[in-house]
Formats: structure tokens, sequence, C-alpha cells
């Protein structure tokens, strides 16, 4: 079942880097994401005060997978943040590059960066979502 979970959320984080960040403006995507921070939490502990209130008694293993669950979707929030701001971050870069620093244009490293802009993007979100995969795995599948 947490192996079930560990690839769920492999796949869901994927689609949120290498397809949904691209497809929502940086601002409504970054905001969409602190909400979701705010949101998640909440969720969570009301989803145990309602069980408690139905007198919901849960095993330990329903525990792992809830609170398993719940800190997935966080780090996956907040690693979808830190994609959006290092792509904030390399975007200014290369307008600094390309408008302040013409005179350097034409050499490398300058002249290879600003020619493979998009092989930069594909290179960094990979690194992030080796990263997601480790953090996943310490999540659902590490011995406790």
């Amino acid at each position: 079942m947490k192996t079930l979970f560990f690839i769920l959320f492999i796949i869901i984080n994927f689609i949120l880097i290498f397809k949904v960040n691209n497809l929502l403006k940086p601002k409504a995507a970054a905001l969409s994401y602190a909400i979701s921070l705010v949101i998640i939490p909440v969720l969570m502990v009301a989803g145990i005060y309602l069980l408690r209130l139905l007198d919901f008694h849960a095993d330990q293993q329903f525990q792992d997978i809830y609170f398993a669950a719940m800190f997935s979707l966080v780090v996956m929030m907040l690693l979808n943040l830190v994609v959006i701001s290092a792509e904030a971050m390399i975007r200014k870069l290369f307008h600094f590059q390309e408008t302040e620093n013409t005179v350097n244009a034409g050499r490398n490293p300058v002249r290879f960066a600003l020619e493979h802009k998009s092989g930069i993007k594909v290179i960094y979100r990979t690194a992030f979502f080796v990263g997601s995969i480790l953090m996943f795995y310490g999540i659902w599948l590490s011995k406790k």
C-alpha cells in the first residue's frame, strides 16, 4: 500500500513540475501553492477532529498513511514553490545578461547559457524532481 502511494505522489509531482508549472503564470502558480500550504494542515487537523467526533479508532497503519500523505502534500507544495522561485531567478538572470551585460553576451559561459535556456530549465527541474523522489522515498518506504 505504501509503495502505491509512493508511486502516486511521484507521478503527481512529475506532472506538477513538468506540466502544470508551464501552463500557469508564475504568480498564479506560486499563489496557489502558498494557499495550499495553509489549507493542507487545516484540512489535516479538521480530518483528525472529524474522525474523533465520529468516534473512529484508527489503527497504527491508517495513522501512518494519513500523516505520510499529508506530509507528502506539504513537501510537494514546498518543492513546487522552490521550482517556481528558481525559475523566476533564472529568468531575471537571463534578462540581466541580455540587457545589461551585452558586452559579454558573446563570450562563454554567458553565450552558452543564453543559447541553452530551455536545456538549463530542464536540468534544474530534473534535479528538483530527483530530489523529490528521495524525499518521498524517505516518507513512504523508509524503515521507522
